[in-house]
């Protein structure tokens, strides 16, 4: 997410200092951005819209199965899949146009939103393609439950797009509230393949 951050920041940039050399106000750049914003909200992402850290904990329990999207059937399966790709996707595109266009913002609220996406997509696709495998082979628990892969992807992506590797794991144990410590190496794990392959993107692009 941070590489691919890094590289839709650059493309909006570059959009917006186009519009800026044919004369468009600056003033006018940030209130286009505000339109993206409400465009893709009103078209069923609303979760894209800061409202504190509420909307991080709505993806959680999404991903939980606690509730469901609005308009996304009660079965889940692709549709579940689906929007939480969107999620990610659209969260990227935004935060990109939102920088590229001057508005005043920070990344961690963002980087906690697409990496509780992220992680999430790939936590609840084992969830639902994958988790009978291991058991029909001897009643082996091989997968953790969907929203331990979301809060992961919060501590690999915050990481990654912030730079801030050892903070993002130990926000990651104050969020278990020193209930599991299980997944403190996968954590690790994860925010340091993060970290290290958006070095390796950036660096190379």
């Amino acid at each position: 997410t941070a590489a691919a951050l890094e590289l839709a920041s650059q493309a909006a940039q570059a959009v917006f200092a186009r519009l800026r050399r044919q004369g468009v106000p600056k003033y006018v750049l940030p209130v286009l951005a505000g339109l993206c914003v409400a465009a893709v909200a009103t078209a069923g992402f609303q979760e894209v819209v800061y409202r504190g850290f509420e909307n991080v904990n709505l993806v959680l329990r999404q991903v939980d199965g606690e509730v469901r999207p609005a308009g996304a059937p009660a079965e889940g399966g692709a549709n579940q899949l689906g929007h939480l790709l969107g999620l990610l996707v659209s969260k990227v595109t935004l935060t990109a146009i939102c920088r590229g266009s001057g508005q005043v913002g920070g990344l961690f609220a963002p980087a906690l939103f697409m990496g509780v996406s992220i992680g999430g997509l790939f936590g609840r696709g084992l969830r639902d393609y994958a988790w009978s495998w291991p058991l029909a082979l001897g009643g082996i628990h091989a997968f953790s439950v969907p929203a331990t892969y979301a809060v992961v992807g919060m501590a690999a992506s915050l990481g990654a797009i912030c730079g801030v590797p050892l903070t993002a794991v130990v926000l990651l144990l104050e969020l278990a509230g020193g209930q599991s410590y299980g997944v403190v190496l996968p954590t690790v794990a994860a925010v340091g393949v993060a970290v290290f392959v958006e070095d390796v993107l950036t660096r190379s692009g």
